[in-house]
């Protein structure tokens, strides 16, 4: 790696370590572009010539969250479980560590840059390759597509392979459950003490048991 890029991948991690202090100091609405800049050493412009704006930053600062989730996948057992029981169990993890900080993962997979997530997370994981999923995990391929739909669409496959089990009710159900998650996370970040984690949780856990319910295989 030549010396100008290796000051590049120097810097970028100056400038996200800064603000994933900000974030677990003082949370996420505490960060601004001059108090990251100041902590990394540079000026507020120089951080610019990094990233495109502060909601691209926060997208890299909130990364740490989603490695919190694959790392627990990585060490749980799901010997002998079917796929049925292995998506309620994703989903309980997933929606506890999302819950809990629900503004970093309102940044991660629906923020304005989160179409290109995908380029992020492969940056972001260059960077911090000790958080990365290792590529002969059996979880590799799931956990490093970073679609929401594509993720939970790899595994309501696997349960409903039945071909009694129409494709197109197939997406109707990702799509939903997918758009409960994004709204409760909504509900969570504007209005914590009324949509507490636990009710959040439970809520989601709800919607997913029901939604599987209407399938047929």
């Amino acid at each position: 790696m030549a010396n100008r890029e290796r000051h590049h991948q120097r810097v970028l991690k100056y400038f996200i370590e800064a603000t994933q202090l900000i974030i677990q100091k003082e949370g996420m609405e505490a960060v601004t572009i001059r108090k990251v800049a100041e902590i990394a050493g540079f000026n507020s412009a120089t951080l610019y010539n990094y990233f495109q704006d502060l909601d691209q930053l926060l997208l890299y600062a909130s990364l740490n969250h989603l490695t919190s989730y694959n790392q627990k996948i990585i060490q749980e057992s799901f010997a002998g479980k079917d796929w049925y029981d292995v998506l309620l169990l994703t989903w309980e993890e997933f929606s506890d560590i999302s819950f809990t900080y629900p503004d970093a993962f309102l940044q991660i997979f629906f923020n304005k840059h989160s179409d290109s997530l995908a380029a992020i997370c492969n940056s972001y994981y260059e960077l911090f390759s000790e958080e990365k999923v290792d590529d002969a995990n059996e979880w590799h391929s799931i956990l490093t597509d970073f679609n929401l739909y594509n993720r939970n669409k790899a595994i309501l496959t696997k349960i409903y392979s039945d071909p009694t089990v129409s494709e197109e009710n197939l997406d109707i159900t990702n799509e939903l459950m997918i758009s409960a998650y994004h709204l409760l996370l909504e509900y969570r970040v504007s209005n914590k003490e009324e949509y507490s984690h636990q009710i959040c949780q439970q809520k989601m856990m709800r919607y997913i048991t029901y939604l599987l319910s209407t399938l047929k295989s």
